[in-house]
């Protein structure tokens, strides 16, 4: 009986922390802490087009256009959700990994409350990620993934 009301417990927690997760305002994450998620064009002279998909049961897709030093966000409950970025520049198409448990690992404090943010810059030679806001040319972004 202990069982059924663990799982019922979990059941509970996985369905209202993943309501409107890729709503772009703030959730309310029920213990989990909320995510902040940011993608930012570092292409000098390029627009990227990007499908932002949430990989849970009821997967959905933002379309976005992002100029060149601009940006796009969003909040979400990480419970059964893996966020990617289908990205275009030009002729050349990308797949992204935005979350997923090595992102969880590198951006995340471990909070069970509060908001955890990433950062993704997208530069002409890959995809980089940081856990705080830096600026385009800081060195400290971490190399994730190359365009090809």
């Amino acid at each position: 009986m202990a069982n059924f009301f663990a799982i019922f417990f979990l059941f509970l927690i996985s369905a209202f922390s993943s309501v409107d997760s890729t709503n772009f305002s703030s959730q309310n994450c029920i213990l989990t802490p909320n995510w902040h998620m940011f993608v930012i064009n570092g292409l000098p002279n390029e627009l990227i087009i990007t499908d932002i998909c949430d990989d849970s049961s009821f997967p959905k897709c933002d379309h976005s256009q992002i100029s060149p030093g601009e940006f796009v966000s969003w909040y979400f409950c990480p419970i059964g959700h893996w966020y990617y970025g289908d990205f275009t520049r030009g002729s050349t198409k990308k797949t992204v990994q935005l979350y997923s448990k090595h992102i969880d690992n590198f951006c995340g404090h471990k909070f069970l409350s509060g908001t955890e943010h990433c950062y993704w810059l997208v530069k002409p030679d890959g995809f980089y990620v940081a856990k705080k806001n830096l600026s385009i040319s800081d060195p400290n972004w971490s190399y994730e993934s190359p365009w090809i």
